[in-house]
């Protein structure tokens, strides 16, 4: 049986600057070339092709995208699509960029921990009168919310949602935008690993991302036999 894998820090990932440093030592003849394909209210979407010397044809692509109610948008997406295309080309891991929002920074770990949890605590006072009245039960919703102030239960949705987008971006950017291919591409990965997207996490995102590529690349080849 495996050895389930510790979840990494945002800073133990790797930053595209580093990348590009280590592209441009092995191959310094190199281009990487990142061009804006979709921009519309909502969002945006870079496309970043590398050429070998003089080249025509890319070697690999990546593909990068952001919300426009995200901060520094246009750069994140285009940053995020240079990080996805040199990932195929030095066989990297995630970067630093792809991983905003979804991994956590040894910053916020360290205030977490620190923090005295006797000012968490929350004290209340019985009133010194007498009622007849009945408090009213609270709702579900309402019991939730006075556990996450009490910092006992953490709302993780939004984790989710945003490891969810992250294989969406990326399973498009493998599968040439192609919507109806990435979706049946990353429901098979999903099937194949036995995880349901409630599922997903920050520890097996990396293996359905490996799983997706390895897919998409058997039925390229499958593709090219063809021809």
């Amino acid at each position: 049986m495996a050895q389930q894998q510790m979840p990494k820090f945002l800073e133990d990932y790797v930053k595209v600057d580093d990348l590009i440093k280590k592209m441009n030592k092995e191959y310094p003849e190199g281009r990487l070339v990142t061009e804006m394909i979709e921009k519309t209210a909502d969002m945006v979407v870079f496309k970043t092709s590398f050429f070998e010397k003089d080249t025509v044809v890319p070697k690999c692509t990546g593909h990068g995208s952001k919300q426009s109610n995200e901060r520094d948008w246009l750069e994140k997406a285009e940053q995020k699509s240079r990080g996805r295309c040199l990932r195929v080309l030095l066989g990297s891991e995630a970067t630093v960029e792809e991983m905003e929002g979804i991994a956590p920074s040894k910053d916020q770990s360290s205030v977490q921990k620190n923090e005295d949890p006797v000012k968490k605590q929350k004290v209340t006072y019985k009133y010194e009168g007498y009622t007849n009245d009945k408090p009213k039960p609270k709702t579900l919703d309402e019991k939730v919310k006075d556990l996450e102030d009490e910092g006992l239960v953490t709302d993780i949705s939004h984790k989710t949602q945003a490891l969810m987008d992250n294989i969406k971006d990326f399973t498009l950017s493998i599968c040439g935008n192609d919507l109806d291919k990435a979706k049946l591409v990353a429901a098979q990965a999903l099937g194949e690993l036995h995880i349901t997207k409630n599922d997903v996490n920050i520890n097996n995102l990396q293996s359905i991302k490996d799983t997706i590529q390895d897919i998409v690349s058997l039925q390229n080849n499958e593709v090219d036999k063809g021809e």
